[in-house]
């Protein structure tokens, strides 16, 4: 008998508490009222729509479709960028050094005569490369470099110097500027490179809220050097918030397409059923949802750690930064897999662009490398946990000691192996920092969930949170074998750990669309296809295809129809197209 309910009504009637209640816990009360009224202006403001799927134009095109949409960030002109005069980027990498800042090779060199400090790209290594907006639309940019005084080397410091004119658009004297081409993704954005040949700047124009050159050429440094941090802790966590949201898109759509979506049968003669209702299926998805809803709140809460730090941000500031970057490295890698793993899901939907997931993904990926490396960054966070083992107490934000548990359980272990080892167990311990980093960073994320979970007074919210937690944990102890290797767990209790896993798959099926709902995002900006709220999604398909420029003119000429030649007789045939219809045509036809 069919329901009479569409397919995501009726999971969302058998849903356990309020998507509501829980989508204001994610985003807080009035963050969440903001949100919706933002897009509730975005959907009714039609300069702000696509005219067309973004994927159909060419790159200029979307460069251009994103210009008419682009909000300016704030920097030091406060007045001039709010009013928008000035478009400004941030330089740092360069062709040739990215995570290694201290060999960046852009200089900029101090002129007391005049006052003025003189930048310049020494090298071809020296170039800036990859730089957000310097293609086409920055005009300013704060540029790293390290300050020369008196042929010394003064560090880096940063520095705002005009690129193009801004009234004509055209590059400044000594400006080379221009774009990188296209990319594996985000090709949205006009990354660029630039090369400055002596570009001479007022003294003034080096940013100097912390360190400060006066016109005598001397250098004051701040009291605390670490300070330079503040701005990356910021822009980490903001990132893993991102990364945490792209995650819980591709779940939304995976999820939503696996409820919508019936193939096959699990009981005969019962009829189709749908997707979700498959162990594989729910295998797949539900824990990358666990995962978004554990690195939500992780991002949430290393936010409002920053934002309150502000009476002890020294003491508590390097190992904020630390953390940060870990929980951006982690984060990072394992969304890109989550995204990767939800679009499998899908099917050939999924590898189509009417799903959203490729752009998703070649989005979300990019953030392994941007803003640090991640293996560097897990060392930074590793090197730190060695040390301040000693010296950090068990209250302190990172709770560093709980990194080496996993490693004296291996000591323990194998401790006769080890013991003939004599002086190389430091060598092993440095060659397995990362890993450990990996670790911690899940030891923070188990702690947090835990932490939010407990401050929830929903009962219902409580209990669907709760079965996250549970899935998040009995996941993560089943996908590592080196719990087996190392003797924390037998083979016994995997086996009890992985029958409580599939109950726990069970239950949070049922709330699943409930719970994707929880995020708050709408068809717009989930712009999948395959998601929406009205199920047309075949509709949609066949929608899709009045976009391509092959569907709306003929292009294939009569040369090329004359190249794809097949001769029976010689059995020979032409493979500049390989496809399936020539391969059954020599291999099947003329057989009876």
């Amino acid at each position: 008998m069919l329901s009479k309910f569409s397919c995501l009504t009726e999971e969302r009637n058998q849903a356990k508490f309020s998507p509501k209640l829980l989508s204001e816990i994610l985003y807080g009360k009035e963050a969440i009222k903001r949100r919706r009224k933002i897009a509730a202006f975005v959907e009714k403001t039609s300069v702000l729509h696509d005219q067309i799927p973004k994927v159909f134009m060419d790159r200029m095109e979307r460069i251009e479709n994103i210009a008419r949409k682009v909000i300016f960030q704030k920097n030091i002109w406060f007045k001039r960028a709010l009013n928008r005069e000035i478009l400004g980027t941030y330089a740092q990498t360069e062709i040739g050094h990215g995570n290694n800042l201290r060999g960046l090779e852009t200089v900029a060199i101090y002129n007391k005569n005049s006052d003025e400090i003189i930048v310049n790209s020494p090298t071809i290594t020296s170039y800036k490369w990859f730089i957000g907006n310097a293609g086409i639309f920055a005009n300013y940019a704060i540029v790293v470099a390290k300050l020369i005084i008196n042929d010394e080397n003064m560090g880096l410091q940063n520095f705002i110097v005009q690129l193009r004119d801004e009234i004509t658009h055209k590059p400044m004297h000594g400006i080379t500027i221009g774009d990188i081409g296209p990319k594996f993704g985000m090709n949205s954005n006009d990354n660029g490179f630039i090369k400055f040949d002596n570009v001479r700047i007022p003294r003034r124009q080096m940013l100097m809220a912390f360190t400060k050159l006066t016109e005598y050429g001397e250098l004051i440094k701040p009291m605390h050097e670490k300070l330079g941090y503040i701005s990356m802790v910021r822009v980490r966590s903001m990132m893993t918030q991102q990364q945490a949201f792209m995650l819980a898109k591709a779940c939304t759509i995976a999820v939503r397409y696996s409820c919508i979506r019936k193939q096959g049968e699990i009981m005969q003669n019962k009829g189709e059923v749908k997707l979700i209702d498959y162990q594989l299926q729910q295998y797949r998805i539900l824990p990358q949802l666990a995962n978004a809803f554990v690195f939500w709140f992780a991002a949430k809460k290393i936010r409002q750690t920053y934002q309150n730090m502000q009476n002890d941000i020294i003491d508590s500031l390097n190992e904020l930064h630390s953390l940060s970057s870990g929980l951006k490295a982690l984060i990072t890698e394992e969304v890109g897999r989550g995204i990767e793993s939800c679009r499998l899901c899908c099917g050939a939907n999924g590898y189509s662009h009417l799903s959203g997931l490729p752009e998703l993904y070649t989005t979300a990926i990019a953030g392994n490398t941007y803003e640090g490396d991640n293996t560097v960054l897990l060392l930074q966070l590793a090197r730190l946990a060695r040390l301040f083992f000693s010296t950090i107490p068990m209250n302190s934000l990172v709770h560093f000691k709980l990194i080496f548990i996993y490693i004296i359980l291996i000591l323990i272990k194998f401790k006769p192996k080890f013991a003939s080892l004599n002086g190389e167990v430091d060598e092993i311990l440095n060659n397995n920092d990362g890993y450990a980093s990996r670790l911690h960073v899940k030891v923070y994320l188990l702690l947090n969930m835990i932490n939010c979970i407990s401050e929830i007074e929903d009962k219902q919210v409580f209990e669907a949170m709760s079965d996250i937690l549970k899935l998040f944990i009995l996941h993560e102890l089943i996908s590592i074998p080196s719990y087996i290797e190392s003797g924390c767990i037998n083979v016994e209790q995997l086996n009890l750990i992985r029958s409580e896993f599939y109950k726990m798959l069970k239950k949070v099926r049922r709330n699943a669309i409930a719970l994707t709902d929880s995020f708050d995002i709408n068809d717009r900006e989930i712009n999948s296809l395959i998601a929406t709220n009205n199920e047309n999604i075949y509709k949609n398909i066949l929608q899709w295809t009045n976009y391509s420029q092959l569907n709306n003119k003929v292009r294939i000429s009569v040369e090329l129809i004359e190249h794809i030649s097949i001769n029976l007789n010689s059995d020979k045939i032409s493979y500049s197209l390989r496809h399936p219809f020539i391969f059954y045509l020599k291999h099947r036809a003329f057989l009876f």
